[in-house]
């Protein structure tokens, strides 16, 4: 589902760059219990550090629009653990994008960052399953 242009102008508005919907709903696992799981990227990172509360609200009832009577949760990926940030590009839908060289950018900075950390994780999680 795109955003229609009102929709467009709210989340431009609050310096939204980038929307994906990510998790159940993409992946065609949803249940009638399913939220929505939306992920959004800023075009600067200093909104993050204002009262996120109320840039989640702002965000929260533009998508409550797009999808009346689901409960939403919004992912802020620019906080987001590297490897939550990598499955949502990898394996999630992109609703919005204000610049096609800005979501490239933002999907070849995380790929490029988990292929340096996927080695490091790995080395971890053999670890703990060689504890148990």
């Amino acid at each position: 589902m795109k955003l229609n242009k009102n929709q467009i102008n709210r989340v431009k508005k609050a310096g939204v760059s980038l929307v994906y919907l990510f998790g159940s709903q993409v992946e065609k696992k949803q249940s009638a219990f399913s939220d929505i799981d939306i992920g959004v990227v800023f075009d600067n990172t200093e909104i993050l550090k204002e009262s996120l509360n109320s840039v989640y609200n702002g965000l929260y009832d533009i998508f409550t629009d797009l999808y009346p009577g689901k409960q939403v949760d919004i992912v802020f990926l620019q906080k987001a653990p590297l490897e939550l940030r990598f499955d949502v590009i990898r394996h999630g839908k992109t609703i919005y994008t204000s610049s096609i060289d800005d979501q490239l950018n933002f999907e070849e900075k995380t790929i490029l960052s988990y292929a340096d950390f996927k080695p490091i994780l790995e080395k971890f999680n053999r670890a703990v399953l060689n504890r148990q």
